[in-house]
Protein backbone atom coordinates (compact mmCIF):
# COMPACT_ATOMS: atom_id res chain seq x y z
CA UNK A 1 0.00 0.00 0.00
CA UNK A 2 1.24 3.46 -0.88
CA UNK A 3 1.22 5.95 2.00
CA UNK A 4 0.21 8.97 -0.05
CA UNK A 5 -2.56 11.52 -0.27
CA UNK A 6 -5.16 11.62 -3.00
CA UNK A 7 -4.23 13.86 -5.92
CA UNK A 8 -7.21 16.13 -5.25
CA UNK A 9 -5.30 17.45 -2.20
CA UNK A 10 -2.21 18.46 -4.17
CA UNK A 11 -1.52 22.22 -3.77
CA UNK A 12 -2.55 24.65 -6.49
CA UNK A 13 1.10 25.70 -6.88
CA UNK A 14 1.77 22.19 -8.16
CA UNK A 15 -1.40 21.89 -10.24
CA UNK A 16 -0.81 25.24 -11.96
CA UNK A 17 2.96 24.78 -12.30
CA UNK A 18 3.61 28.04 -10.46
CA UNK A 19 6.90 27.08 -8.84
CA UNK A 20 9.76 24.62 -9.07
CA UNK A 21 9.91 21.62 -6.78
CA UNK A 22 6.67 19.86 -7.63
CA UNK A 23 7.60 16.55 -9.24
CA UNK A 24 6.09 13.53 -10.97
CA UNK A 25 7.86 10.16 -10.75
CA UNK A 26 7.50 6.90 -12.66
CA UNK A 27 9.45 3.95 -14.02
CA UNK A 28 10.18 2.93 -17.59
CA UNK A 29 10.47 -0.81 -18.16
CA UNK A 30 12.53 -2.48 -20.86
CA UNK A 31 11.74 -6.18 -21.06
CA UNK A 32 9.35 -7.62 -18.50
CA UNK A 33 12.00 -10.00 -17.15
CA UNK A 34 14.68 -7.29 -16.83
CA UNK A 35 16.31 -6.72 -13.48
CA UNK A 36 16.69 -2.98 -14.11
CA UNK A 37 14.28 -0.13 -14.86
CA UNK A 38 14.68 3.59 -15.42
CA UNK A 39 13.36 5.65 -12.52
CA UNK A 40 12.26 9.02 -13.87
CA UNK A 41 11.59 12.24 -12.02
CA UNK A 42 10.22 15.38 -13.69
CA UNK A 43 9.76 18.91 -12.34
CA UNK A 44 6.24 20.00 -13.35
CA UNK A 45 7.19 23.67 -13.87
CA UNK A 46 10.53 23.43 -15.67
CA UNK A 47 9.86 20.02 -17.30
CA UNK A 48 13.44 19.10 -16.30
CA UNK A 49 13.84 15.33 -16.44
CA UNK A 50 16.05 13.30 -14.09
CA UNK A 51 16.77 9.62 -14.74
CA UNK A 52 18.38 6.85 -12.70
CA UNK A 53 19.05 3.23 -13.57
CA UNK A 54 17.88 1.01 -10.72
CA UNK A 55 16.32 -2.30 -9.79
CA UNK A 56 12.53 -2.29 -9.78
CA UNK A 57 11.83 -2.99 -6.08
CA UNK A 58 10.66 -0.28 -3.66
CA UNK A 59 13.91 -0.15 -1.69
CA UNK A 60 15.96 0.42 -4.87
CA UNK A 61 13.53 3.09 -6.11
CA UNK A 62 13.97 4.93 -2.78
CA UNK A 63 17.73 4.73 -3.16
CA UNK A 64 17.47 6.10 -6.73
CA UNK A 65 15.31 9.02 -5.58
CA UNK A 66 17.77 9.87 -2.80
CA UNK A 67 20.65 9.73 -5.31
CA UNK A 68 18.89 12.12 -7.72
CA UNK A 69 18.03 14.52 -4.89
CA UNK A 70 21.67 14.55 -3.79
CA UNK A 71 23.23 14.69 -7.28
CA UNK A 72 21.06 17.56 -8.53
CA UNK A 73 20.38 19.26 -5.16
CA UNK A 74 16.61 18.93 -5.61
CA UNK A 75 13.99 20.23 -3.21
CA UNK A 76 10.90 18.02 -3.36
CA UNK A 77 7.84 20.07 -2.38
CA UNK A 78 5.41 17.49 -3.76
CA UNK A 79 5.81 14.16 -5.54
CA UNK A 80 3.06 12.58 -7.64
CA UNK A 81 3.23 8.84 -8.36
CA UNK A 82 1.04 6.00 -9.54
CA UNK A 83 -0.04 3.03 -7.43
CA UNK A 84 2.82 0.72 -8.45
CA UNK A 85 4.35 -1.45 -5.74
CA UNK A 86 7.74 0.15 -6.44
CA UNK A 87 6.37 3.37 -4.88
CA UNK A 88 5.34 1.90 -1.51
CA UNK A 89 8.31 3.32 0.42
CA UNK A 90 8.63 6.77 -1.16
CA UNK A 91 6.92 8.39 1.82
CA UNK A 92 10.09 7.60 3.79
CA UNK A 93 12.02 9.96 1.49
CA UNK A 94 9.55 12.82 0.94
CA UNK A 95 7.05 12.39 3.79
CA UNK A 96 3.39 11.40 3.64
CA UNK A 97 2.14 15.00 3.36
CA UNK A 98 4.18 15.68 0.22
CA UNK A 99 3.44 12.39 -1.58
CA UNK A 100 0.39 12.23 -3.83
CA UNK A 101 -1.01 9.30 -5.78
CA UNK A 102 -3.02 9.09 -8.96
CA UNK A 103 -6.15 7.05 -9.29
CA UNK A 104 -5.58 3.48 -10.52
CA UNK A 105 -5.18 3.25 -14.31
CA UNK A 106 -5.18 7.06 -14.63
CA UNK A 107 -1.70 7.73 -16.01
CA UNK A 108 -3.04 10.94 -17.57
CA UNK A 109 -2.99 12.39 -14.04
CA UNK A 110 0.79 12.50 -14.34
CA UNK A 111 0.84 13.30 -18.02
CA UNK A 112 4.03 15.38 -17.99
CA UNK A 113 6.21 12.44 -17.09
CA UNK A 114 4.33 10.11 -19.42
CA UNK A 115 5.11 12.58 -22.21
CA UNK A 116 8.78 12.65 -21.17
CA UNK A 117 8.90 8.88 -21.56
CA UNK A 118 8.30 9.38 -25.29
CA UNK A 119 11.68 11.11 -25.49
CA UNK A 120 13.32 8.16 -23.74
CA UNK A 121 11.71 5.78 -26.24
CA UNK A 122 13.34 7.69 -29.11
CA UNK A 123 16.68 6.43 -27.76
CA UNK A 124 15.60 3.12 -26.20
CA UNK A 125 12.74 1.48 -28.11
CA UNK A 126 10.04 -0.41 -26.25
CA UNK A 127 11.02 -4.04 -25.67
CA UNK A 128 14.78 -3.38 -25.56
CA UNK A 129 16.47 -4.78 -22.47
CA UNK A 130 17.78 -2.32 -19.86
CA UNK A 131 20.08 -4.90 -18.27
CA UNK A 132 23.06 -3.78 -20.36
CA UNK A 133 22.59 -0.04 -19.67
CA UNK A 134 25.01 1.85 -17.43
CA UNK A 135 24.36 4.83 -15.18
CA UNK A 136 26.80 6.81 -17.35
CA UNK A 137 24.63 6.09 -20.40
CA UNK A 138 21.56 7.18 -18.45
CA UNK A 139 23.20 10.51 -17.52
CA UNK A 140 24.15 10.94 -21.21
CA UNK A 141 20.54 10.13 -22.17
CA UNK A 142 19.26 12.86 -19.85
CA UNK A 143 21.59 15.39 -21.51
CA UNK A 144 20.45 14.33 -25.00
CA UNK A 145 16.79 14.67 -24.06
CA UNK A 146 17.37 18.07 -22.45
CA UNK A 147 19.22 19.26 -25.57
CA UNK A 148 16.51 17.90 -27.88
CA UNK A 149 13.79 19.67 -25.89
CA UNK A 150 15.77 22.95 -26.02
CA UNK A 151 16.09 22.72 -29.81
CA UNK A 152 12.35 22.07 -30.15
CA UNK A 153 11.56 25.05 -27.87
CA UNK A 154 13.81 27.35 -29.93
CA UNK A 155 12.08 26.29 -33.16
CA UNK A 156 8.66 27.11 -31.69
Amino acid sequence: MIHARDLKYRPEEANLRLEKGHFEADTVIGKREDKFVLFTLLDRKTRELYIALTERDAKSINKALRMLIRKYNLEIKTLTVDNGSENTLLHKVVGKKRLFKCKPYASYQKGSIENAHRYIRRFIPKGKSFNSLTQEYVFWLKEQIDEYKRVIAIKL
